[in-house]
């Protein structure tokens, strides 16, 4: 399966490797970094949820069952907040992912993290 941004409900930006997302009927943002930056990366690219899977399973050290687990239910709730969306075909790159690190230095795996803000919803 493959997810793409809710646009245009969604708009969103990555700072030094750290993501910010609003979605613009909720007034709610969100902020990724490190493993649910690489998962949004490739969502943005289009990839292929099986390919940002071997992806992070490349980048990251880990349990695979577990780092499989965790990265569904990530964009599952991606999904939920109405972030992302489904869409058709595949797309087989490769995430080119946002942290920066020295090729094949593998990063110790911790489930990926949306960090939600309703701040924003009194502005409106």
């Amino acid at each position: 399966m493959r997810h793409r941004v809710s646009s245009p409900s969604v708009i969103q930006e990555n700072v030094e490797g750290e993501v910010i997302i609003i979605h613009l009927p909720s007034g709610c943002y969100f902020s990724l970094d490190g493993i649910a930056a690489d998962v949004w990366d490739g969502i943005v690219q289009g990839i292929d949820d099986a390919r940002i899977l071997e992806a992070i399973s490349e980048a990251w050290e880990g349990e695979p069952q577990r780092m499989a687990e965790d990265v569904r239910q990530f964009i599952d709730e991606l999904t939920a907040e109405e972030l992302i969306v489904a869409a058709g075909g595949a797309n087989e790159a490769a995430p080119t992912g946002s942290g920066e690190r020295a090729p094949g230095e593998k990063r110790v795996f911790s489930p990926p993290i949306l960090h939600k803000y309703r701040d924003m919803q009194e502005l409106c």
